[in-house]
Protein backbone atom coordinates (compact mmCIF):
# COMPACT_ATOMS: atom_id res chain seq x y z
CA UNK A 1 0.00 0.00 0.00
CA UNK A 2 1.51 3.30 -1.05
CA UNK A 3 1.12 6.74 0.49
CA UNK A 4 -0.98 7.82 -2.50
CA UNK A 5 -3.45 4.96 -2.02
CA UNK A 6 -7.06 5.97 -1.47
CA UNK A 7 -8.45 4.44 1.72
CA UNK A 8 -12.11 3.90 2.60
CA UNK A 9 -13.89 3.21 5.86
CA UNK A 10 -15.96 0.41 4.30
CA UNK A 11 -16.54 -1.48 1.07
CA UNK A 12 -19.74 0.53 0.60
CA UNK A 13 -17.74 3.75 0.86
CA UNK A 14 -15.33 2.38 -1.76
CA UNK A 15 -18.20 1.52 -4.11
CA UNK A 16 -19.80 4.93 -3.57
CA UNK A 17 -16.56 6.65 -4.53
CA UNK A 18 -15.48 4.32 -7.33
CA UNK A 19 -18.83 3.32 -8.80
CA UNK A 20 -19.60 0.11 -10.61
CA UNK A 21 -16.87 -2.36 -11.52
CA UNK A 22 -18.34 -2.38 -15.02
CA UNK A 23 -20.70 -4.54 -17.02
CA UNK A 24 -20.02 -8.22 -16.39
CA UNK A 25 -17.50 -7.30 -13.68
CA UNK A 26 -17.38 -7.36 -9.89
CA UNK A 27 -15.11 -5.72 -7.34
CA UNK A 28 -12.76 -8.22 -5.72
CA UNK A 29 -10.58 -7.84 -2.63
CA UNK A 30 -7.09 -9.25 -3.27
CA UNK A 31 -6.66 -9.71 0.49
CA UNK A 32 -10.13 -10.74 1.61
CA UNK A 33 -12.52 -8.54 3.54
CA UNK A 34 -12.64 -11.20 6.27
CA UNK A 35 -9.11 -10.07 7.17
CA UNK A 36 -10.13 -6.56 8.29
CA UNK A 37 -9.92 -7.67 11.93
CA UNK A 38 -6.34 -8.83 11.47
CA UNK A 39 -4.92 -6.14 9.22
CA UNK A 40 -7.20 -3.12 9.72
CA UNK A 41 -9.71 -1.33 7.54
CA UNK A 42 -7.18 0.73 5.60
CA UNK A 43 -5.18 -2.37 4.63
CA UNK A 44 -8.29 -4.01 3.14
CA UNK A 45 -10.59 -1.19 1.99
CA UNK A 46 -8.28 0.63 -0.37
CA UNK A 47 -7.90 1.17 -4.08
CA UNK A 48 -4.76 -0.99 -4.29
CA UNK A 49 -6.44 -4.03 -2.72
CA UNK A 50 -9.75 -3.91 -4.62
CA UNK A 51 -9.77 -4.70 -8.33
CA UNK A 52 -12.40 -5.33 -10.99
CA UNK A 53 -12.59 -8.93 -12.21
CA UNK A 54 -15.07 -10.66 -14.51
CA UNK A 55 -18.09 -12.33 -12.95
CA UNK A 56 -16.70 -15.71 -14.06
CA UNK A 57 -13.32 -15.04 -12.43
CA UNK A 58 -15.04 -13.87 -9.25
CA UNK A 59 -17.02 -17.13 -9.07
CA UNK A 60 -13.87 -19.20 -9.66
CA UNK A 61 -12.01 -17.24 -6.96
CA UNK A 62 -14.81 -17.78 -4.44
CA UNK A 63 -14.85 -21.48 -5.28
CA UNK A 64 -11.06 -21.69 -4.93
CA UNK A 65 -11.00 -19.96 -1.55
CA UNK A 66 -13.77 -22.24 -0.22
CA UNK A 67 -12.07 -25.45 -1.39
CA UNK A 68 -9.47 -27.74 0.15
CA UNK A 69 -6.44 -27.74 -2.17
CA UNK A 70 -3.56 -29.74 -0.72
CA UNK A 71 -1.46 -28.82 -3.77
CA UNK A 72 -1.70 -25.15 -2.73
CA UNK A 73 -1.88 -25.28 1.06
CA UNK A 74 -0.18 -28.55 1.95
CA UNK A 75 -3.22 -29.36 4.10
CA UNK A 76 -5.89 -32.03 3.73
CA UNK A 77 -8.25 -30.23 6.12
CA UNK A 78 -7.89 -26.45 5.67
CA UNK A 79 -9.71 -24.54 2.98
CA UNK A 80 -7.61 -22.05 1.05
CA UNK A 81 -9.38 -19.27 3.00
CA UNK A 82 -8.51 -20.87 6.36
CA UNK A 83 -4.91 -21.40 5.25
CA UNK A 84 -4.65 -17.73 4.23
CA UNK A 85 -5.69 -16.73 7.76
CA UNK A 86 -2.27 -18.04 8.89
CA UNK A 87 -0.36 -15.83 6.44
CA UNK A 88 1.00 -12.31 6.72
CA UNK A 89 -0.59 -9.45 4.78
CA UNK A 90 2.20 -9.53 2.20
CA UNK A 91 1.87 -13.31 1.76
CA UNK A 92 -1.92 -13.01 1.40
CA UNK A 93 -1.50 -10.17 -1.10
CA UNK A 94 0.95 -12.15 -3.23
CA UNK A 95 -1.28 -15.23 -3.10
CA UNK A 96 -4.34 -13.15 -4.02
CA UNK A 97 -2.58 -11.74 -7.08
CA UNK A 98 -1.47 -15.24 -8.10
CA UNK A 99 -5.02 -16.55 -7.56
CA UNK A 100 -6.45 -13.89 -9.89
CA UNK A 101 -3.82 -14.68 -12.52
CA UNK A 102 -4.26 -18.45 -12.24
CA UNK A 103 -8.07 -18.44 -12.21
CA UNK A 104 -8.18 -16.01 -15.13
CA UNK A 105 -5.80 -18.16 -17.18
CA UNK A 106 -7.48 -21.43 -16.19
CA UNK A 107 -4.52 -22.87 -14.27
CA UNK A 108 -6.69 -23.21 -11.13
Amino acid sequence: VTKSTRYFESFNAFKSAMGSAGEGMQWHHIVEQSQVGRFGTHAIQNADNIVAVSNATHLRLNSLYSSIRKSITGSETLTVRQWLETKSYDEALEFGKKAIENTTSGVW
